[in-house]
């Protein structure tokens, strides 16, 4: 996932006080992936975000930003309704999109075995991520 939230511009980051756009369409995103990807999703709604992640090989397009903030009821200042504000975002979940056997390996043994998904980080919605394309 993409973000834009650990390159600060000196004279704008003290000034800054509410989370940008990015920053917030990406906790936005994880939030609704995780909600998806519980046990908790009711079992006939649709996975919209899912089947978006599918349809375009895990990539959330930048324009699809309207419609994405829209449906995770992300209000857009007049100024942030650009898609000038949004990157695309890749979104790495590889035990989701390829199963258990695609987990990466333990950096110690070499082996996936005993590898589990830890979940969602709570501090970090995302990295920047530079020439993936």
């Amino acid at each position: 996932v993409l973000d834009d939230e650990e390159l600060h511009d000196e004279d704008l980051s003290e000034a800054r006080t509410e989370p940008t756009i990015m920053r917030r369409y990406l906790q936005g995103i994880q939030k609704q992936l995780q909600y998806e990807l519980s046990n908790k999703f009711p079992a006939f709604q649709e996975k919209w975000l899912h089947k978006l992640l599918d349809d375009n090989d895990w990539w959330i397009p930048r324009h699809k930003y309207s419609y994405i903030c829209n449906n995770l009821k992300i209000q857009l200042e007049e100024e942030e309704n650009k898609a000038a504000y949004f990157r695309k975002v890749y979104v790495f979940l590889p035990d989701d999109r390829w199963g258990p056997t695609c987990m990466p390996a333990c950096g110690k043994c070499g082996s996936n075995k005993d590898v589990g998904n830890n979940g969602f980080r709570s501090n970090h919605f995302g990295r920047r991520v530079v020439a993936l394309d």
